[in-house]
């Protein structure tokens, strides 16, 4: 755990503690002193709020932007040609997820048609088939390493199964198990290093799903790349949203669910008492993800820019001023959820802003609650005396809180369901 005694009284930025990545391997011990020192930081620079109530506000106002072309910083460094003309390339091409209304209205509506609830569902015994069989692939080794083994693989079979290409395809990519720091630091926060590396995957990504789109152009099927490619026939979309899009939904829907699976068994083993509880009480799984989800969240914050001047409770924003909104420590916000650094699978809150709110939110909800229920419910279930093999573990160094590798020694592994066994192909 890092020590963080007086470290509030001493010259760094919030944002500058924040972007230590010794302190965040277990940032919570930080979080709970800049809530209560220090809950709003302007000081020219980002704004960075924290509170509940402050992010959840933020989270919804009209005046922010989650398109970083608007930012103040990223404007001037383009202008005076410190931004070189791949990476303004490159914001220029990025998903939804960087795009307001009306453009991000219609994009959400096309992609949440094509993501219908009645295509999650048929996933299930997917999932379960493909959580099993990693299990019983390790049962005779008396050990996991829930990463490699499970964690990353499952959500990337799924994301894949989703768009209709397969993890072949992708594995050994410059982005295999990468943090796509396009997606999580601005280039005028993160500098020409990281922008530049994100430029060079974004191209291949681009050119790796332009092969897998133009395949179901000539023979479509019962997929996401082939709905959105129908939606483009209709005219709904351009060609190049349809590749932005299937670039998003790789990443988002499958590595926030493999941080999601891998922060659970870290908590759960972490407080043996609630994963007995969950073992003995299999109807806990909803209300386990949702706990994880607000105790250790993935995405540890989000961006937006100011698009207007105005006021956060109180909290001046200038337009094209960035303000960075500290999900993870809003979940800790003791205003909000009473004994917040208490580890409670009974807990049952949905308020969380582990997904986000307003209308950027997570848009894969249902299958991100699905993969985390099956998955922690199955290893709490399945694996027999399980125990950490390193704590802490390693974790990435990046802008989310995504663990390395996590090994786990069992005593057994008990049958699986057999009603639930599925092949997958």
């Amino acid at each position: 755990m890092a020590d963080v005694s007086g470290v509030l009284g001493s010259e760094p930025s919030v944002y500058q503690l924040f972007a230590d990545h010794e302190t965040m391997v277990d940032p919570y011990p930080l979080y709970q002193r800049v809530l209560a020192e220090r809950p709003v930081e302007s000081t020219g620079g980002p704004v960075v709020l924290t509170r509940y109530a402050d992010v959840t506000v933020a989270l919804r106002h009209p005046g922010l932007s989650t398109d970083e072309r608007n930012d103040a910083i990223y404007r001037a460094m383009a202008a005076s040609g410190q931004m070189t003309a791949g990476v303004v390339a490159m914001m220029d091409r990025r998903s939804l997820l960087h795009r307001d209304p009306p453009d991000h209205t219609r994009l959400r509506s096309v992609l949440g048609a094509a993501l219908d609830r009645d295509r999650i569902d048929r996933l299930t015994p997917v999932i379960q088939g493909l959580v099993d069989d990693a299990i019983d692939a390790v049962a005779g080794r008396g050990a996991i390493e829930l990463i490699d083994d499970l964690a990353y693989p499952v959500p990337l079979a799924v994301a894949c199964s989703l768009l209709g290409t397969t993890a072949d395809e992708h594995r050994g990519a410059a982005w295999w198990r990468s943090q796509l720091c396009s997606d999580f630091e601005a280039p005028a926060v993160a500098g020409a290093d990281c922008a530049d590396y994100s430029r060079r995957v974004q191209d291949e990504m681009v050119a790796c799903f332009e092969a897998i789109i133009d395949r179901k152009r000539q023979s479509p099927a019962d997929d996401l790349v082939s709905a959105l490619v129908a939606a483009e026939r209709r005219g709904e979309l351009t060609a190049e949203e349809v590749n932005d899009t299937c670039r998003l939904l790789l990443v988002a829907a499958h590595e926030t669910t493999t941080d999601l699976i891998a922060n659970g068994m870290l908590a759960l083993l972490r407080h043996p008492a609630q994963l007995r509880l969950l073992r003995e009480n299999p109807a806990l799984a909803p209300c386990a993800v949702e706990e994880v989800l607000r105790y250790d969240t993935p995405i540890q914050f989000t961006r937006r820019v100011a698009v207007e001047d105005f006021e956060v409770n109180g909290t001046p924003i200038t337009t094209g001023q960035m303000v960075l909104l500290w999900l993870a420590a809003a979940n800790r916000d003791p205003a909000e959820f009473p004994d917040p650094d208490r580890f409670d699978i009974t807990r049952n809150r949905r308020s969380h802003l582990g997904f986000g709110a307003g209308i950027h939110s997570c848009l894969a909800i249902p299958l991100a609650r699905l993969q985390g229920q099956i998955a922690l419910g199955a290893l709490c279930r399945r694996l027999v005396e399980p125990k950490l093999g390193a704590d802490p573990p390693p974790y990435l160094p990046n802008a989310i809180h995504a663990v390395r590798e996590l090994p786990i020694a069992f005593r057994g592994v008990t049958p699986r369901y057999p009603e639930r066994r599925v092949a997958v192909t």
